[in-house]
C-alpha cells in the first residue's frame, strides 16, 4: 500500500506543528502580498500565486488526513474535535492571511486573465467561488460542523437531536433572510455562480413533474397487482424489481473492472491502482459508514457501505465515477480548482448508466433488473430530489421554523410528490433529520436533476 495512504492516528502535537508551519508559510506570503500589489504586473504576482496554490494544496492535504482519520474512528472524539478545531482555525488564518492577494485576482479578474493566460481556469473559479461575505460563508461551515457532531447520535425516531437540528435549520434560514438578494438566499445564489445555473434553468429544475412520478409509482404497483401500498412497501416494490444474483464486494469491484476494461483499459488501470493503493474502503451496511469520494492533493478516497444488490453496485459504480474524473481533472493540471457539483454529479451518474447499459448489452439475469435500474435513477436522481430543493427552499417560507414546521412541512411535500396511492409510514416526518445536505452543503440537492439533464452512458468511460 502507498505509505502517503497509511493512515494513522497522529499525534495532536504533530498536527499542530503542520499547522504552524502552514501558518508561518502563509505568513511569508502575507509580508510579500502589499510590495507585490504596490505596483501589481504578472512577474509580481506569478511567484506570490505559486506560493499560494502551493500552500492551498498542503492545507488540502493536512485537512484530508485529519478527515481520514475521523471517518476511519481512528482518533478518540475528544482528539477529533481538537483537530478539527485546528483544521478550522487554521482555514481562518489562512484566508486572512491571502485575502489581499485573492481580493486583488477578483477584482481586476478579467485583467489578470488576459494578462496571465497560464492561470486563467484558476482565476475564473476564483471569481466564481468568491464569496463577498466571508461570515456568512464561515457561519454556514459551523453549522455544517455542528450537524456532523449531531450526526454520531442521531435517532430521529426515538426524538434523539431533533430539536437541535430543527435549531440548526431555524439558524440557517434566519441567516440566509439576512442576505437574500434577487429573490433568492445567497447560498443558492453563492451555488447557481459554482454550476453556471442561471434563473431560467433553476426555475425549470424547480418544476414538479408529479404526472410522471405518479406514472412510474403507479406502473410498479400495477406489476404488483396493488392500486395502493405504504412507502416501505413501495419501496421494497423496487428493490425486487432490481434483484440480482448476490456477490461480494470484491466481485463487484471485478465486475466493474471488467466493464471499464472493455470500454476502456486506461480508466480500468486507473481504478485497479485506486484498489491496489489501498484507496478503496468497502464497508459492511450495518457500518453507519457515509459513501463518499474524497478528493484530496493525494488522490481520491473511496469509501461506502455495501450488501449484494444492484442498487449498492451502482452506488460504487458512482463513487468511483467520481474518483475517475477526479483522477482526470488532476492529471490536466487543475488539482488546485474545484470542481463544480453539477460537473462532478454528472461524471457520477454517466458512470452508473455506463455500467447499466453494459450489464443490459451483456445479457444474463443483470440486464433486466439493469433497466429498472435507469428507470430508478430517474425517479431518485431527477424527479425526487428537485422536490428535496422544493422543501430547502420551502423552508424559507415558513412562519416560525420549528421542529413541528419542518416536519409538517416535510410530510406535505413527500405527499404531494408520491400521491394518493402512497401511505407515508408515521415515522417518516423525521425523516429530513437525516438528510444532511441540508446542513452540510445547502442546495447541493439541485446538482442531481441538473447533471441527470446531460448525464449519459458513456462509450470509452474517459469522462
Amino acid at each position: 500500500m502507498d505509505s502517503q495512504w497509511q493512515i494513522q492516528c497522529l499525534d495532536i502535537s504533530e498536527m499542530q506543528a503542520s499547522a504552524a508551519q502552514l501558518e508561518q508559510w502563509a505568513g511569508e506570503i502575507a509580508t510579500a502580498i502589499p510590495t507585490a500589489l504596490k505596483c501589481a504586473t504578472p512577474d509580481t504576482l506569478r511567484p506570490l500565486i505559486r506560493e499560494y496554490l502551493d500552500l492551498d494544496q498542503a492545507f488540502e492535504a493536512l485537512s484530508a488526513q485529519i478527515t481520514l482519520q475521523r471517518l476511519e474512528g481512528r482518533t478518540t472524539k475528544q482528539s477529533q474535535s481538537m483537530l478539527e478545531r485546528l483544521q478550522a482555525d487554521l482555514s481562518q488564518t489562512l484566508m486572512a492571511q491571502t485575502q489581499p492577494l485573492l481580493s486583488e485576482l477578483q477584482q481586476h479578474s478579467d485583467h489578470w486573465c488576459i494578462a496571465m493566460p497560464e492561470h486563467q481556469t484558476w482565476l475564473t473559479s476564483l471569481q466564481r467561488y468568491r464569496c463577498d461575505q466571508p461570515d456568512f460563508a464561515q457561519t454556514l461551515r459551523t453549522l455544517g460542523a455542528q450537524y456532523q457532531q449531531l450526526a454520531s447520535q442521531l435517532q430521529p425516531e426515538k426524538g434523539s437531536c431533533r430539536a437541535a437540528l430543527a435549531d440548526l435549520l431555524r439558524q440557517r434560514v434566519e441567516l440566509e433572510k439576512t442576505v437574500q438578494g434577487d429573490g433568492l438566499p445567497l447560498a443558492l445564489r453563492l451555488w447557481c455562480r459554482q454550476n453556471d445555473v442561471d434563473k431560467k434553468q433553476l426555475t425549470r429544475v424547480l418544476e414538479p413533474e408529479f404526472q410522471a412520478v405518479h406514472h412510474y409509482i403507479r406502473e410498479v404497483q400495477h406489476q404488483n397487482a396493488l392500486s395502493f401500498c405504504t412507502l416501505n412497501d413501495f419501496r421494497a416494490f423496487e428493490q425486487d424489481r432490481m434483484a440480482i444474483p448476490a456477490m461480494l464486494p470484491e466481485d463487484a469491484v471485478q465486475l466493474i473492472l471488467q466493464a471499464l476494461n472493455d470500454l476502456n483499459p486506461q480508466s480500468a488501470e486507473r481504478l485497479h491502482l485506486l484498489v491496489q493503493k489501498g484507496r478503496l474502503a468497502v464497508r459492511p451496511s450495518d457500518s453507519n459508514t457515509v459513501p463518499l469520494c474524497l478528493d484530496t492533493p493525494m488522490g481520491s478516497w473511496v469509501r461506502l457501505p455495501y450488501v449484494p444488490d444492484l442498487y449498492h453496485l451502482m452506488l460504487l459504480m458512482h463513487e468511483l465515477g467520481h474518483a475517475l474524473h477526479q483522477e482526470q481533472h488532476r492529471a490536466a493540471g487543475n488539482g488546485h480548482i474545484p470542481l463544480p457539483a453539477v460537473e462532478s454529479e454528472m461524471a457520477a451518474l454517466s458512470a452508473e448508466q455506463t455500467l447499466a447499459h453494459w450489464l443490459m448489452q451483456s445479457g444474463g439475469p443483470m440486464a433486466e433488473p439493469a433497466d429498472h435500474y435507469l428507470q430508478y435513477q430517474r425517479m431518485e436522481m431527477d424527479h425526487r430530489h428537485r422536490m428535496l430543493a422544493r422543501f430547502e427552499l420551502a423552508l424559507h417560507d415558513l412562519p416560525e421554523v420549528t421542529e413541528q414546521s419542518i416536519s409538517q412541512l416535510w410530510l406535505n411535500v413527500n405527499q404531494a410528490f408520491y400521491g394518493e396511492t402512497i401511505e407515508l409510514p408515521e415515522d417518516f416526518q423525521w425523516v429530513w433529520c437525516e438528510v444532511h445536505h441540508f446542513f452540510t452543503a445547502p442546495y447541493y440537492l439541485l446538482a442531481y436533476p441538473l447533471a441527470m439533464r446531460n448525464a449519459q452512458p458513456l462509450t470509452d468511460m474517459s469522462l
